[in-house]
C-alpha cells in the first residue's frame, strides 16, 4: 500500500484548448462550446502524514463533492462569449460558480497554496490507488471532456489527466492564473 506522503492522493488534471467555437450533438441536445481554454484538476484530501483535510476542509464544507466528501474537483474556463466576443473567466469548486470577492477571498488564497503545493510535490509522492482510477467518481471528475473532445478515447483521456505530469503541470497553471487574479484583486481593493 503506498501512503501519500503530503495527504493528497488522487491527483488528476486536465485542458483543453478550443481555437473556434464549435456545435456538438449530444444524443437530442446541440451544445455551443466557446473558443477558450479549460482547465480542471481533481485532488482526494487526506490527513495521512498531514493535515491537508483539515486544513483544507472548510471549502469542502462549503462546497462538498457528491461523490467523495474529501475529494476537491477545481475548475477555471477562460472563455470568449460565442454573441459578443467578450472575455469571461469561472472559477468552479465541486461543480459550484465561486467568485472572487471579499467573502471568498481566504477560500481562494488556500486554493493558491494547495496548487502551489501540488505543482511542487514531488513525482514519486504523487500517490494514484487504481480503484479510484477505475471509479466513477474519477469518470465524472473529467466528465465534460466528454464533450470537449468526443472524438477522442475518454478512458484515454482519464489516463493522460492522472500522469504525474498533467497532474503537477496542471496545478501550476492553476497556481499562476490564481497568483495573477488574486494579484489584480488586491491591487484593486
Amino acid at each position: 500500500m503506498q501512503i501519500s506522503f503530503h495527504g493528497i492522493k488522487n491527483i488528476g488534471s486536465y485542458f483543453y484548448d478550443r481555437e473556434t467555437p464549435e456545435r456538438i450533438r449530444s444524443g437530442n441536445y446541440v451544445l455551443e462550446i466557446p473558443k477558450g481554454r479549460f482547465t480542471n484538476i481533481h485532488v482526494e484530501l487526506t490527513n495521512t502524514n498531514g493535515n491537508d483535510l483539515e486544513e483544507y476542509g472548510s471549502i469542502l464544507q462549503k462546497y462538498p463533492n457528491k461523490r467523495n466528501p474529501n475529494a476537491l474537483n477545481f475548475s477555471y474556463d477562460s472563455f470568449s462569449d460565442l454573441k459578443t466576443n467578450k472575455k469571461h473567466r469561472i472559477f468552479s469548486i465541486n461543480g459550484k460558480d465561486v467568485d472572487l470577492n471579499d467573502g471568498s477571498l481566504r477560500i481562494f488564497i488556500k486554493l493558491y497554496n494547495l496548487m502551489k503545493k501540488i505543482a511542487t510535490t514531488e513525482s514519486d509522492e504523487l500517490v494514484l490507488d487504481r480503484n479510484y482510477f477505475l471509479s466513477g467518481e474519477a469518470s465524472e471528475a473529467f466528465f465534460p471532456y466528454r464533450y470537449y473532445k468526443p472524438e477522442k478515447d475518454f478512458g484515454r483521456i482519464l489516463e493522460i489527466a492522472h500522469s504525474k505530469y498533467f497532474a503537477r503541470n496542471g496545478a501550476k497553471y492553476l497556481s499562476e492564473k490564481l497568483s495573477n487574479v488574486l494579484t489584480k484583486y488586491l491591487l484593486n481593493t
